[in-house]
């Protein structure tokens, strides 16, 4: 098999790398470095022997791991085998883990010891997966050791002949009604947005790219694994954000650049300042982010940031400009590869609006996803006319730069996380005590907005026999830790239009507009007098 087989994919990389940055050091994660030149001997041999388990190309395979070595190496090696990589968050329960596996036909999996027994819990409800991979564990009868795959000869040779256009990831997002939705994502757009980014960012080789985000994530992937890969530097990969540990980090490892959500930045903001907050060789930020927030951070820690807006079906980001003669303070910015990426403002029926007139955001761009994976009628409704809908609401200048609004959907944007409302909706639904549930986002100066639940109980049900901790370790038991309320308002009934839709909007007070009772689960403590909801 020739290179050419790989050309313009993931997988290429990985070979270039090989050729060209030997022995530049690539990953840096838990006080380990690995070069260029042994990271793709340890993606070839784990190629070779993902190949020897006879997947094939198209079959999924499932990376259901916290941030380290194992996420990147196995998405590589997954990528030169034409299997679409399918992240599950780390946080994930068995139920969303369950999910995730039976709805992407998933075949293998690679998880981690800790996670292990969750992905053995719901093994036999997924007929599919023929293979489970355990990271930091001993194989067995019906597991293999990622060490024992790791040790298996070096085959470069190994790969199938994946074309730019072949789905390289199905990623999962919350969808404001309905469960999770795989968006199919290409080899194609990757690249594309890697090389993009990168070249908005002015990137290269003498950079140190810090990663405090989940490798699960597209951002983490799109703006910091991939960027680096294509530019020779090096990425310093923590297993999750710590606020104690991340300055150290960067004055340790010389980071010049990194890109996290608006939570990150409210974090440090928060921490004690010290003498040594401009002590450091960071030269960018990117993030999506407020202007009263980037100010702030600008002046206290003396990094520019630049603003960006994107989403996993978009993939291309719009983003503002490094230098400062080009950049508009307060704007978003302008669309990556503005030549092949179109940004509208469109009303309901579509049609542009005028200049500086709010609407939705739509795009347009070869990087947008295929699709829905199995989900016709969705990625219809999402691509009407050619175009990805969002479903955030915006507007252009008079320059074309790009300015957020707000979003048109009912998604819960939590400390850098879209939270479904209708999954913990039904989360809360199967509880015996529970009649109706409404879950809303309520701002956060924080983490952007935080969950709230608003309950009607049953007939016969009141607080003292359905009390918030119920509900709440109900919660806990189906769902990752990021969409488990704060918040739980109890009430008699929910405001409704005369058409009996909930109004939402009444209810995103502390408490609501007519003063229902709010429990906190953070302080442990009821914003007003609660009353029974009987």
């Amino acid at each position: 098999m020739s290179a050419e087989r790989l050309a313009g994919t993931i997988g290429a990389v990985v070979d270039e790398r090989a050729a060209d940055s030997e022995s530049r050091p690539f990953i840096t994660c838990a006080d380990a470095t690995v070069s260029y030149g042994d990271f793709a001997e340890r993606v070839w041999r784990l190629t070779g022997a993902l190949a020897e388990l006879g997947v094939r190309p198209g079959d999924k395979l499932c990376l259901f791991l916290p941030n380290g070595l194992p996420f990147a190496l196995t998405m590589f090696a997954a990528a030169r085998l034409g299997m679409p990589f399918v992240p599950a968050h780390a946080q994930f329960t068995a139920r969303e883990v369950r999910y995730v596996l039976q709805h992407a036909d998933v075949v293998i999996v690679v998880v981690d010891a800790e996670r292990l027994p969750l992905v053995q819990e719901i093994r036999d409800e997924c007929p599919l997966l023929r293979h489970v991979v355990v990271v930091g564990g001993s194989g067995g009868a019906s597991v293999t050791a990622f060490d024992d795959l790791i040790r298996a000869p070096a085959r470069p040779d190994v790969r199938a002949d994946v074309a730019p256009g072949d789905p390289a990831g199905i990623l999962y997002t919350s969808g404001t009604t309905g469960p999770p939705k795989g968006a199919v994502l290409t080899h194609h757009g990757y690249l594309l947005n890697a090389t993009a980014f990168a070249e908005r960012t002015a990137l290269s080789g003498d950079d140190v790219l810090f990663c405090v985000l989940p490798l699960a994530h597209l951002n983490a992937q799109r703006s910091s694994l991939l960027p680096a890969a294509f530019t020779q530097a090096r990425l310093i990969l923590a297993e999750r954000f710590s606020a104690g540990g991340f300055w150290p980090s960067v004055r340790a490892h010389d980071v010049t650049f990194f890109s996290v959500m608006p939570t990150v930045i409210s974090i440090l903001l928060q921490q004690p300042p010290s003498p040594e907050d401009q002590d450091h060789h960071v030269r960018l930020c990117v993030t999506p982010i407020t202007r009263p927030l980037l100010d702030a951070f600008e002046a206290r820690f003396g990094i520019p940031v630049v603003n960006t807006y994107g989403l996993t079906e978009g993939m291309l980001n719009v983003m503002n400009f490094t230098d400062a003669a080009r950049r508009r303070p307060g704007a978003i910015g302008k669309p990556l590869l503005p030549e092949m990426h179109r940004v509208r403002i469109v009303d309901e029926q579509d049609r542009d609006v005028p200049t500086g007139t709010a609407g939705e955001i739509v795009l347009q761009s070869p990087a947008v996803m295929s699709g829905y994976y199995k989900d016709v009628d969705a990625t219809a409704r999402a691509m009407r006319g050619g175009w990805l809908h969002t479903g955030d609401l915006g507007h252009l200048d008079d320059e074309g730069f790009l300015h957020f609004v707000g979003r048109k959907k009912e998604m819960i944007r939590r400390g850098g996380e879209n939270i479904a409302p209708s999954e913990i909706e039904s989360v809360l639904a199967t509880h015996p005590g529970v009649r109706e549930a409404v879950v809303v986002g309520v701002p956060d100066a924080l983490r952007e907005e935080e969950v709230k639940a608003c309950v009607v109980l049953a007939d016969g049900e009141d607080v003292k026999s359905v009390p918030p901790a119920v509900l709440l370790d109900h919660c806990a038991a189906r769902l990752a830790a990021f969409k488990v309320p704060r918040y739980v308002e109890y009430r008699r009934e929910f405001p409704r239009t005369p058409t009996l839709r909930v109004q939402r909007h009444k209810l995103t007070g502390l408490p609501s507009d007519d003063g229902a009772s709010v429990f906190d689960r953070v302080t442990g403590q009821w914003r007003t007098g609660h009353e029974e909801n009987g």
